[in-house]
């Protein structure tokens, strides 16, 4: 009797293990689009549609930090033998020192358009990309494409890689969102004197640590357009020295510093605080923060990506454009990073709290109100960035 006991309870143990199996497999095999999983469909392009390549099965990419998902690089390093190395950088101005120094070994960089990628194409940086290549890639957003073409004409040297909106954050548990006296909804919240003075008795006031975002901001709400004229300059520094007293602190992730409860609001981009939200799991912290298109208009940025004339695996390149801008590959880019990308067809596979953000992809009427920063020369923008650093200082 007491064998036929144990025989029993090691059927049932086996069942309740093959049960729990089963689901667990059930459940990691599912995605949220469809019935595949995410990895399964980054395989959605085959190596004959991406070749040829290059002897060398070896590419180099210089890119933001956490700017590609790993599960993009490692499809297609399997889908096409390629080794992908990928070093990552915190500014534009990092990259741009590489890129002129002549000692750069990378096949692909991811430059902001304006100003540094049209400053350095006027120099002779980049290579034209394949025709073949340029002909494989799918239609891309227009008017993104219009404002390529501001500064590559035949939009033949780079291709469009995420783009989004400046503005600023609040915590509206800590600030009044309904206080006029406070203004928030203008730009006047964080650009005049007066107001942010108010503004830093309520909390901390955290800013990106961008010369150009702050910089370009600053000119447009002071004289309404960027001219890259001395004397402006001189007055940006000295409206932006002036406000830095109310400033707490100057942060690439300035938009953290509302979720850390360390500021009551940050200026920086519309995909920098969808991605904090995607990560945070405080619900209750997230209802409390609210992004703010600022009536006065913001900042388009674009981020592109092109090839330097000293590529070494030029080919293996053109199969990494191809492949990340399949519409389903690109999607995925969008989820990881939150920030809007330049493939129509992709909305459709990228998650709902990203796709259907206004802050992420703008309204027509926000659009209207969007500006592209002007080009400076390489000394215009070696003053702006020492007058930003001694600023910063408190010098």
């Amino acid at each position: 009797m007491p064998f036929m006991v144990k025989a029993i309870w090691r059927r049932i143990v086996l069942l309740c293990f093959c049960v729990v199996v089963f689901v667990c497999v059930f459940f990691y095999n599912r995605s949220d689009v469809g019935e595949i999983s995410v990895d399964e469909r980054l395989f959605c392009v085959s190596k004959r549609d991406l070749g040829p390549f290059d002897d060398e099965k070896v590419l180099y990419i210089y890119n933001w930090i956490e700017y590609i998902p790993n599960n993009v690089i490692h499809a297609f390093e399997k889908i096409t033998g390629i080794k992908v190395y990928v070093d990552v950088f915190d500014s534009n101005e990092m990259l741009e020192i590489k890129l002129i120094s002549n000692k750069s070994r990378y096949d692909l960089v991811c430059p902001s358009l304006m100003p540094f990628f049209g400053r350095q194409l006027r120099v002779g940086i980049y290579r034209k990309l394949d025709k073949a290549l340029l002909d494989a890639l799918p239609k891309f957003d227009p008017f993104i494409v219009d404002k390529i073409k501001n500064v590559d004409k035949n939009a033949e040297y780079c291709i469009p890689y995420t783009w989004g909106i400046m503005g600023y954050a609040v915590d509206t548990s800590k600030l009044d969102v309904n206080n006029d006296d406070i203004k928030i909804g203008s730009w006047d919240l964080l650009l005049d004197e007066n107001v942010i003075r108010k503004v830093a008795t309520k909390g901390n006031v955290s800013f990106s640590n961008s010369t150009s975002e702050i910089f370009s901001t600053l000119a447009h709400y002071m004289f309404g357009d960027e001219k890259i004229e001395e004397e402006q300059l001189e007055k940006v520094a000295l409206k932006l020295k002036n406000l830095s007293k109310y400033i707490y602190k100057f942060n690439t992730q300035s938009m953290n510093d509302l979720f850390n409860g360390s500021a009551v609001v940050a200026f920086g981009s519309s995909s920098d605080i969808r991605q904090v939200m995607l990560d945070s799991k405080k619900d209750s912290i997230e209802s409390n923060i609210k992004f703010i298109f600022p009536k006065e208009g913001a900042l388009l940025w674009i981020d592109v990506l092109a090839i330097p004339k000293g590529a070494r695996h030029v080919l293996n390149a053109n199969a990494f454009l191809k492949f990340i801008c399949n519409p389903i590959i690109m999607a995925e880019i969008s989820n990881f990073t939150a920030a809007a990308n330049a493939v129509p067809e992709s909305k459709k596979y990228i998650m709902e709290e990203i796709v259907n953000d206004p802050i992420i992809y703008p309204t027509e009427e926000m659009l209207q109100k969007t500006y592209l920063e002007k080009i400076g020369s390489m000394e215009y923008e070696r003053k702006r960035a020492k007058m930003f650093t001694k600023i910063k200082a408190g010098l």
